[in-house]
């Protein structure tokens, strides 16, 4: 479901445009998404969270 939910947001291809070397928070991908919630960067971060324990 988390793997479903970052493909269908496009988040891969917005960390492969920042570049090889770029550190994006979660922030900063969030502003980046066709969203208005303001709680998406801290939903997002626990997804990616989710994502990098597995």
């Amino acid at each position: 479901m988390s793997m479903h939910a970052m493909v269908q947001l496009d988040v891969f291809q917005i960390i492969a445009k920042a570049g090889v070397n770029a550190k994006l928070s979660s922030k900063e991908i969030a502003a980046r998404l066709p969203t208005k919630n303001p709680d998406a960067p801290s939903m997002l971060d626990r997804i990616l969270r989710v994502l990098a324990s597995h």
